[in-house]
């Protein structure tokens, strides 16, 4: 069968201690991510405020749910970042689906 060339180039055997190369690179970007990353306390205050939030929400709209997206949910958050947050399952009574001026009233006033 036809033979696959490395990725990388050279013979295998060439690049046997190709990780050792990285090791410098690899202690750099962990050294930088320690810095950069929300510590475990500001990784718990999203943890409660997310789930303050769907509390409230929940009161209001029983079925809604509160979900993270962007960089806290996919791991990328930096300290002292923002959270994105977005409410599901949320329609009003209106045929339309919109909320009503009360129903305005009513989530302004929570």
């Amino acid at each position: 069968g036809a033979e696959v060339a490395p990725r990388s180039g050279g013979h295998p055997e060439e690049r046997a201690d190709e990780g050792a190369d990285w090791a410098p690179l690899n202690k750099e970007v962990n050294s930088f991510l320690a810095k950069v990353r929300p510590s475990a306390d500001e990784q718990r205050q999203v943890e409660d405020l997310l789930l303050r939030l769907q509390q409230i929400v929940h009161r209001i709209w029983p079925l809604a749910k509160v979900c993270l997206f962007g960089s806290c949910a996919n791991g990328l958050a930096l300290a002292g970042g923002d959270v994105d947050l977005v409410v599901l399952g949320v329609v009003g009574s209106s045929a339309s689906g919109q909320f009503t001026p009360a129903e305005r009233d009513q989530i302004v006033r929570h």
